[in-house]
């Protein structure tokens, strides 16, 4: 434990950590603010590869195997993020205790002083 900065008490003590919920839900946010700085840096990266020579040399990386690379990244991208959103969503159930199925918000009662039109008859 870590003495306070005297903004309280002179005996009272303030834990350096966080509440597990809000740590994972900052390191949740960590990552999706990463996830695409790391996909642009992926698709840059053919970039430094060497050139393949006019000649035909075998000196370089031919531009197939760029376009491989290219869409590999972009599928890999993708099944991330699918990936990301799934347990997103289950780890927000577990922090909220809402059904994620239960995507209908409940209905409004209806007021206690009219009846149903199928009642009036």
């Amino acid at each position: 434990m870590i003495r306070s900065d005297g903004a309280g008490g002179r005996d009272e003590l303030r834990t350096p950590f966080v509440e597990q919920r809000t740590y994972r839900r900052r390191r949740l946010m960590d990552i999706a603010r990463l996830a695409p700085l790391i996909g642009a840096l992926l698709f840059m990266v053919p970039l430094l590869w060497p050139r393949q020579d006019l000649s035909g040399g075998l000196e370089g990386t031919s531009m197939s195997s760029a376009m491989i690379y290219i869409f590999s990244v972009w599928v890999g991208l993708v099944l991330f993020s699918v990936g990301f959103s799934h347990a997103v969503k289950r780890w927000a159930v577990h922090w909220t205790g809402l059904d994620a199925s239960a995507e209908e918000p409940p209905q409004a009662a209806e007021p206690q002083g009219e009846a149903a039109p199928e009642e009036r008859a």
